[in-house]
């Protein structure tokens, strides 16, 4: 039977910890286990929403001599974020770990193009043999390659050099088939590069450089906290940022929608960012060293899928 409760909600925390503990082990029935995790929950927000409770937790989790207390009490003071779960990003923004609830608000959902993990040669027959077999039920999309649809010759520049194909997109992702812009030096035609993608979920923070300067480098920090998560917790310098569909970029959308602005002149709608595609790993040196290619359209022009109105920026 588990001792009595101190008074303060971190002391029952910590209790609570040392239950679970004593209950890691086979013979334990889920029943048990359950009864205790559930009253963790329920103490938990107690003590994040304290300060002194939770520096406490943080040093429970820093110097408890029970690894398993260490592990948990460590998961709740410095939770992990969840990009594929709009709902917990803006918990885990929200936790005073991460302190940075005032850019909530900012927070967009959208895509990241997730390489399909196949040589190029096996990926695009097999994502082409799908859609003929099974037409509108599949998701044909890839970086560079050819765009599904035909065409009639190969656009190029006013100088006559080729253009290269960037992106093929589902057309129930966004309902744009594709992005032709200018590629690396000298392209011809078709590049050899044709990585397939597949869309997962990301919840994206806004820039930091879109926020006052006190907020900067916390939400550098969580970015990358972010950024690493996606990437398997690779070290800092291993991680690309990965391609883009809707949401927020990697660069800032304030300085985005001025340059807009003076080119586009007036129109209706807000400018929304369709594609932020990144010149690392597929695409390496695209658009520049670490460059990325952004393609924004109008909201109104999104809802009527007038594409023919989308800019490109080089970022």
């Amino acid at each position: 039977m588990a001792a009595q409760a101190s008074g303060e909600p971190v002391d029952r925390l910590h209790e609570l910890y040392r239950e679970l503990s004593a209950l890691d082990h086979p013979a334990c029935g889920f029943r048990r286990w359950n009864a205790v995790a559930d009253q963790i929950f329920r103490v938990l927000p107690l003590v994040l929403s304290d300060p002194v409770q939770f520096a406490r937790l943080r040093e429970i989790a820093a110097t408890d001599p029970d690894p398993f207390v260490r592990k948990y009490a460590g998961g709740d003071a410095d939770p992990l974020p969840d990009a594929t779960s709009p709902a917990q990003m803006v918990e885990w923004l929200r936790h005073p770990a991460v302190d940075l609830t005032v850019v909530v608000d900012d927070v967009r959902v959208g895509l990241r193009l997730e390489p399909v993990l196949a040589t190029d040669e096996e990926s695009r027959t097999h994502l082409l043999a799908q859609w003929q077999d099974h037409g509108e039920h599949c998701n044909a999309s890839w970086l560079g390659g050819e765009p599904l649809g035909p065409l009639d010759t190969w656009p190029r520049r006013d100088d006559d050099i080729p253009l290269a194909h960037v992106v093929q997109v589902d057309l129930r992702w966004v309902a744009d088939p594709s992005v032709i812009v200018p590629g690396p030096d000298e392209p011809l035609g078709p590049t050899l590069v044709n990585q397939p993608v597949e869309p997962v979920v990301y919840t994206a923070l806004p820039c930091w450089e879109d926020v006052p300067r006190a907020l900067q480098e916390r939400l550098i920090d969580a970015r990358e906290v972010v950024l690493r998560s996606i990437g398997g917790w690779s070290e800092p310098s291993a991680v690309a940022p990965p391609s883009l569909l809707l949401g927020n970029g990697w660069e800032s959308a304030q300085e985005a929608r001025r340059l807009l602005d003076a080119a586009a002149g007036p129109g209706e709608g807000a400018w929304v960012l369709l594609f932020d595609i990144a010149g690392v790993g597929p695409l390496d040196q695209w658009f520049g060293d670490e460059g990325h290619l952004e393609v924004w359209i109008r909201e109104t022009d999104l809802a009527e899928h007038r594409f023919d109105r989308a800019w490109a920026l080089l970022r």
